[in-house]
């Protein structure tokens, strides 16, 4: 009976200690003092800097067309600004995978909005930057005004 409580307690510390080394859901603030392109950037937070790739979006790349247009967009938004995310993952490169937040703004859907990103079909998360997708579409809004515009994904391939 003994060894089954010891067995029960060590599982339940494991399972404790294993989500405080990875908090998927943690929200954390900081300050963002690079942004790279349309969709990644550095956010100082307390002694760490954390690159960040936002959640369920991908941005022209800085070299395609539109890429420093969407750059220039998200360092306006949140570029010496406070932010909030909430991580989501960890890609490949090792990055934060997050939702990120200014105020009240969801800045994730607010590139998404203002033509600058494309709703990550492969990775999506949020439904609603579909939607927010077609009405830049629609409106021809940044990117969308090329006749063809072509998604980061392929564009990676390419080059």
């Amino acid at each position: 009976m003994m060894q089954r409580l010891s067995t029960v307690f060590l599982f339940l510390l494991c399972v404790l200690f294993a989500n405080d080394a990875y908090p998927k859901e943690a929200k954390t603030n900081g300050t963002v003092i690079k942004v790279f392109d349309g969709d990644s950037f550095l956010v100082k937070s307390g002694r760490r800097t954390i690159e960040i790739r936002m959640d369920s979006v991908d941005a022209p790349e800085y070299s395609q067309s539109y890429g420093q247009f969407c750059k220039a967009g998200l360092a306006a938004k949140i570029l010496n600004r406070e932010i909030r995310f909430r991580q989501t993952d960890t890609d490949r490169y090792g990055r934060i995978v997050a939702v990120v937040y200014l105020e009240n703004r969801n800045i994730n859907r607010e590139i998404v909005s203002d033509g600058c990103a494309w709703a990550y079909r492969k990775y999506l998360r949020d439904n609603q930057l579909i939607g927010l997708e077609q009405q830049a579409r629609r409106n021809k809004k940044a990117l969308w005004s090329d006749k063809k515009p072509i998604p980061p994904w392929l564009y990676r391939k390419g080059n």
